[in-house]
């Protein structure tokens, strides 16, 4: 997004403003780009610089929340982040004997308390959240102490299932998104409502019947959910398929999906969507919210 040095003082403050906010919804590449551009440039698109940011690994997350606390509050305006606790390629999570060694325990520890410094820093302006995690409880996505007055999605892949603490409320959070995580059962959808009480989607991944062997559970959770009324009214229930093309299943497996989608049938609330890409690594979850952020 070069604009000839000709045009860009000619152009109105407002108007270069909102180009850059549409152009800011990468990874952090765009925004850090157009510091480099001319003095001009980098002090008008300086409220944009973070705007979207994605912190890939641990190295990235602890680098990052020193850089965040130097800068102004009124530049620092993230409004888009994406989380994961992937190690670096050269960082061993585990030793020979299946320990984490001491150096990633030492990393992980420092994280958790960068991401709640970042999170304290970002609260008043962050809207879209993505947390990629690959071992448990690596570090909090939502801690009771913060406020998020402008959180309207927040998506959790993998190993979270940390509950939020009593009196935790984000009510502007129109959006929830559990993929890939173990499978829910009813008392989570307690806190899933006092969480967020102005909920419009809940998004979650059907139990996998090839790996999870109590996958059956959670149809019946789905049922006695929506039966119950144990979710709101007003609450669309996104039930992700689990993708079996390349599994040898049988047919329990099919009287499963067969089961699942009675349930879409018969609850209007309920909708089956299809698998996306698997999330695997930090790279395809990060796909995910950056189609998050620019639909």
């Amino acid at each position: 997004m070069l604009i000839p040095a000709t045009v860009e003082k000619k152009m109105p403050p407002e108007v270069y403003g909102m180009i850059c906010s549409y152009a800011c919804r990468d990874r952090g590449y765009t925004g850090r780009s157009l510091s480099a551009v001319s003095k001009y440039t980098r002090d008008i698109s300086a409220p944009y610089k973070f705007q979207s940011i994605s912190l890939i690994n641990l190295f990235e997350i602890l680098s990052f929340t020193s850089v965040l606390q130097q800068t102004p509050q009124d530049v620092r305006r993230v409004r888009y982040l994406f989380l994961s606790d992937s190690p670096l390629s050269d960082d061993p999570r585990w030793d020979d004997h299946g320990i984490e060694d001491s150096a990633y325990v030492r990393r992980k520890t420092g994280a958790s308390k960068a991401v709640t410094d970042i999170l304290g820093l970002i609260a008043p302006t962050v809207e879209i959240i993505h947390g990629l995690f690959l071992r448990p409880h690596t570090f909090c996505l939502l801690p009771s102490s913060l406020d998020f007055p402008a959180l309207t999605e927040l998506a959790l892949y993998h190993h979270y299932r940390s509950k939020p603490d009593e009196g935790t409320v984000y009510p502007t959070l129109r959006d929830l998104r559990l993929v890939s995580c173990a499978s829910l059962h009813k008392a989570d959808f307690k806190w899933i409502t006092q969480l967020a009480p102005g909920l419009t989607h809940l998004y979650i991944s059907a139990a996998h019947p090839y790996y999870d062997m109590l996958f059956q559970d959670f149809a019946r959770t789905v049922e006695k959910v929506l039966s119950e009324g144990l979710l709101p009214k007003g609450v669309q229930l996104m039930v992700e398929l689990p993708d079996l093309e390349e599994c040898d299943i049988n047919d329990e497996h099919r009287a499963y999906i067969g089961q699942l989608q009675q349930l879409a049938t018969k609850f209007s609330r309920m909708s089956l969507v299809e698998s996306p890409a698997d999330i695997a690594t930090s790279e395809d979850a990060e796909q995910q919210w950056v189609k998050s952020v620019n639909r």
